[in-house]
């Protein structure tokens, strides 16, 4: 099995080990979709950005792609 990279739409939770959403005070379980993906070849090597809106918060902007994982894929266009 191959890992795609993060889509538009597609729903996403911070991984269980990451700290990232402790310090911005977000549940583990809480679920944000994926409104912006950074190009490839990305500027920062083989990991790469994105930005996530979590409702009533503010949007996370350009977090690396590791910190979420995949709740559901955004529908095909």
């Amino acid at each position: 099995m191959t890992l795609r990279r993060f889509r538009e739409g597609d729903r996403v939770r911070f991984r269980p080990q990451s700290n990232l959403q402790f310090s911005l005070n977000i549940a583990t379980d809480e679920v944000g979709t994926v409104v912006w993906v950074e190009q490839h070849p990305p500027q920062t090597g083989p990991s790469y950005r994105v930005s996530v809106a979590f409702p009533g918060r503010k949007l996370l902007e350009g977090v690396f792609e590791f910190e979420f994982e995949l709740v559901e894929a955004a529908p095909d266009k």
